[in-house]
């Protein structure tokens, strides 16, 4: 804060002269006469006086006077200034002295202050002092007065009469908008905080105040997003890797796409982006989830392979002229379920045989009079639950038994734990089998235990048989690893009060049915069910069959 001395520099020219008293009088004997405006040298106030007399002339010599400015011996023998101090500061609450030697003292007067204020440029008001931009000049001021834009700072002489004194009590303004009550504390103006009752959880708004107690809202600022709860800073990418970015020019809500990219298996990638084998690359024109390959190769489950390469059975090979993505069937073999075989060669249940005349990639029905379902080989009128082998009907597909039932689309099911969501308990009784892809996995071990899936109807059901349909136990399936079968446990239903043993099923490898003398039930469970191999065993469906 500049500060203004009282005791001002008006003009130092040279040091006051003969400043010890000679103790010589003037030279008619009196204290001293008025000069003639003919004696006088220099130009001197009008009235000023009296001239003392001197010794020497030409020399420094005592005015007797402090506001005397070197003072020179005239030839008349009497002393004159060269110039006399004026010492006002143009107030007229202070009394105005000159000390000598060139310098001043400014008092204010009982009752009153002389003090700094900093005016605004171009502007005669006031601003505390130190404001930029504007000067600082002395004005007066009563016992009392508030400073004229910082109402924490007084004129009180008892403290000093030329410097501000702070102020206790009274209203103020500490510049900030989340504080009320505002007022004054030696000096120092303090409200009371309520911010923290306008915020809100996130820490890219800011939280606005009235001043008075009051909320405004909470406004997001200019440079963030506010994405499903989330704050996230301008040209923040997804979080997950995706294609897209927070771009507040866009939206401050929602992601915004990154245009001539490619999202593939998670990462995003920028137009022509190689992959990391060599053989393809980002060209979102083409496609903007997968790779596309350039030139004469095959890009097969993510690995690049040349013209000729063959796949692990030896029945497929990479033909880039047939297909770039998957390798291509060689003639007069037959590629089926990951095993290569010859042209003749027959199914191990005896119902098929290897015919690339008819299919490359799966079995031939040998017999008119068998069924060929899910892998597996039956003889007419083979049952699974509701269902039976009927080649009248379908040789690749159950057939529906009239007037039986399955009854777990009418259950809740639940379980352990485990998966949820889309492979939670729901995908048990969905209606969805392994070829869609849609199933249920529990968490458990390749031993029993006590894990458990259970349906429970909302009224008894009279059930007889169940059936899974879950993974086989050597390959892996609908990004399942293998070993993930269902491998057994022990079905139990509910008597009313208590569980109920029904039979204990071990060793299963695939899918699997079980039936049993009919019970009347509202809950039934498979406990202790455990993995055939591994852990976490899937199950696509869950069937249970009865009146």
């Amino acid at each position: 804060m500049l500060r203004r001395m009282l005791l001002l520099l008006t003009t130092v020219a040279a040091l006051a002269g003969g400043c010890s008293d000679d103790g010589e009088s003037p030279a008619d004997g009196s204290p001293g006469k008025e000069a003639s405006s003919a004696d006088l040298a220099p130009a001197l106030p009008d009235g000023y006086g009296p001239l003392w007399p001197c010794p020497t002339a030409g020399q420094a010599c005592n005015a007797h006077d402090p506001c005397a400015i070197n003072p020179i011996c005239g030839a008349d023998k009497l002393c004159r200034p060269s110039s006399v101090q004026n010492c006002s500061d143009g107030l007229a609450c202070t009394k105005d002295t000159c000390k000598g030697m060139g310098l001043c003292e400014n008092t204010p007067a009982p009752g009153s202050c002389a003090l700094p204020v900093t005016s605004a440029a171009g502007v005669d008001g006031g601003l505390p002092d130190g404001g930029a931009g504007g000067k600082t000049e002395l004005r007066c001021f009563s016992k009392g007065a508030a400073h004229p834009t910082d109402p924490c700072r007084t004129c009180d002489p008892d403290q000093s009469g030329t410097q501000w004194s702070g102020a206790t009590g009274g209203a103020c303004d500490d510049g900030s908008t989340c504080t009320k009550d505002d007022y004054c504390q030696s000096g120092v103006c303090k409200g009371t905080y309520y911010g923290s009752q306008c915020a809100d959880a996130y820490g890219c708004t800011d939280d606005l105040c009235d001043g008075k107690g009051g909320c405004l809202g909470n406004q997001l600022k200019s440079d963030w997003c506010l994405i499903n709860g989330a704050c996230y800073k301008d040209a923040t990418s997804h979080p997950s890797g995706s294609c897209s970015v927070c771009d507040v020019k866009q939206s401050q809500s929602v992601w915004t796409p990154i245009t001539n990219t490619c999202m593939i298996g998670g990462v995003c990638y920028a137009k022509g982006a190689t992959h990391k084998g060599g053989c393809a690359e980002c060209d979102p024109t083409a496609s903007a989830t997968s790779w596309t390959v350039k030139g004469s190769y095959c890009l097969i489950n993510d690995v690049c392979k040349n013209p000729k390469d063959k796949d692990t059975t030896g029945c497929g090979e990479c033909d880039p002229t047939q297909d770039k993505y998957g390798f291509s069937a060689l003639a007069g073999l037959c590629a089926i379920a990951g095993q290569c075989y010859q042209s003749g060669a027959k199914h191990p249940g005896g119902c098929g045989e290897c015919k690339p005349a008819s299919s490359g990639t799966s079995w031939t029905l040998a017999s008119a009079t068998d069924c060929l379902i899910d892998g597996a080989c039956y003889k007419p009128s083979a049952k699974v639950g509701c269902y039976t082998c009927d080649p009248s009907t379908s040789q690749t597909a159950w057939t529906k038994i009239a007037g039986c039932n399955n009854v777990e689309a009418l259950a809740t099911a639940t379980s352990s734990g485990g998966g949820s969501g889309k492979y939670g308990p729901t995908g048990m009784n969905d209606g969805k089998l392994q070829k869609d892809c849609i199933f249920c996995w529990v968490s458990a071990s390749s031993t029993p235990g006590s894990s458990w899936i259970q349906y429970t109807w909302p009224s008894a059901v009279v059930i007889g048989s169940v059936s899974f349909d879950t993974a086989p136990v050597t390959t892996a399936t609908c990004s399942s690893s293998a070993g993930r079968t269902l491998g057994g446990g022990t079905l139990q239903y509910w008597s009313g009060t208590a569980w109920v043993p029904i039979g204990t099923i071990t060793g299963k490898t695939d899918d699997w049915s079980y039936s049993f003398t009919q019970v009347t039930t509202t809950k039934l469970r498979l406990y202790g069910a455990h993995a055939g191999k591994t852990s976490n065993p899937v199950i696509f469906e869950w069937q249970v069959f009865g009146k």
